[in-house]
């Protein structure tokens, strides 16, 4: 539960000074939705079927695609450290004007 609140809290920083309000408060709630299906001990699809969502949230919770998709594959990547941080960072740069590399390795210092 602890990794859900964390991802949620991290897609919501990465997006807080390029959307507006409401958009990062709902990448917040999508960090934590992106985990149910694992906390839950279902499939994805599923846990959509039972909870009316944007379809904003629920391509990002599915296929990692739409305006939010991005800022959750980064989250995910960075816990893991995995080296899809830098060509999602890229992408995710050009969708927000930001450096997510520094975000990342920062977010990643502050968890160590």
């Amino acid at each position: 539960m602890e990794t859900a609140i964390i991802r949620g809290r991290f897609a919501e920083l990465l997006a807080q000074k390029y959307l507006p309000r409401g958009e990062s408060e709902s990448l917040f709630v999508t960090g934590i939705f992106s985990l149910l299906d694992r906390l839950l001990g279902v499939e994805m699809k599923d846990v959509q079927a039972s909870i009316k969502l944007s379809d904003q949230v629920g391509a990002a919770l599915l296929t990692r695609a739409g305006p939010y998709g991005p800022h959750v594959a980064l989250a995910e990547a960075c816990e893991l450290n995995s080296p899809l941080v830098g060509p999602l960072s890229a992408s995710l740069k050009s969708a927000c004007g930001k450096s997510t590399w520094r975000i990342c390795q920062r977010w990643r210092g502050r968890r160590t």
